[in-house]
C-alpha cells in the first residue's frame, strides 16, 4: 500500500492508477489542533495511570499493547517500535495503566514546532473510557513542554469523533493506493 497526503482533494498518484493501482475508497483524515499556553489538558480519567515509557521492559509493554490495539501481529512490534527510539531526541512514548498494567499507548515526535502524534491504541476490552483521549491529551502536553505550537496526527474511524471533540480539525486527506492484482 501506498499512502499520500492528498492536498486540495487532488488525486496525486493519476500515474499509478494508469498503471493499474487503484485507490481505496476511504481516505484517512489529517487532523491539527493549535497548541497554546492556555490550552486547557484535562486530568485522566481514574483509575488510569499515564507513564513515560523509559525502560526496554516499559518499551516490550508499550508495543505489545499498540499492536494488540490496533490489531496488528505483536511478533512484527519489535521490528517498528524498538529500543532506538527511547534515544531519539523529540520522542517520547505514553503508557496508560490500570492496575500496573499498559491498556492505552501514545507516541509523541517532535518535529520543529509540530507534535507529531502516532500510535493511540487502547486494548478492546478497555475502549469506551476515554483512555485514548487522556493518551491523546499526554502526547499534546509532552508536544507543549517541547516547544511544539500544533499538534498533527492521522485518525482512525474510531479515533475522528474523539479528536473533534478535543478541538482537533480536519485539514488534509490521506489516499491510500493498492498495487494491481498479481
Amino acid at each position: 500500500q501506498v499512502s499520500v497526503r492528498e492536498a486540495d482533494g487532488g488525486r496525486p498518484l493519476r500515474g499509478l492508477e494508469a498503471l493499474g493501482w487503484r485507490r481505496r475508497p476511504d481516505a484517512t483524515p489529517g487532523m491539527t489542533l493549535a497548541i497554546s499556553a492556555s490550552l486547557s489538558i484535562p486530568k485522566p480519567p481514574a483509575p488510569l495511570a499515564i507513564e513515560r515509557v523509559g525502560s526496554p521492559e516499559e518499551l516490550v509493554a508499550f508495543r505489545e499493547t499498540a499492536f494488540r490495539g490496533f490489531g496488528f501481529p505483536t511478533t512484527t512490534a519489535r521490528f517498528f517500535l524498538n529500543e532506538r527510539l527511547l534515544a531519539l531526541p523529540g520522542v517520547r512514548l505514553y503508557s496508560g495503566k490500570i492496575d500496573g498494567e499498559v491498556v492505552s499507548t501514545s507516541m509523541l515526535m517532535a518535529t520543529g514546532n509540530v507534535a507529531g502524534i502516532y500510535w493511540v491504541a487502547t486494548l478492546e476490552a478497555a475502549r469506551g473510557r476515554g483512555y485514548g483521549e487522556a493518551l491523546t491529551w499526554a502526547t499534546v502536553a509532552g508536544g507543549r513542554e517541547l516547544g511544539c505550537a500544533v499538534a498533527s496526527l492521522q485518525a482512525s474511524k474510531l479515533g475522528r469523533p474523539v479528536y473533534a471533540r478535543m478541538g482537533f480539525e480536519h485539514v488534509l486527506d490521506y489516499g491510500h493506493y493498492l498495487p494491481p492484482e498479481a
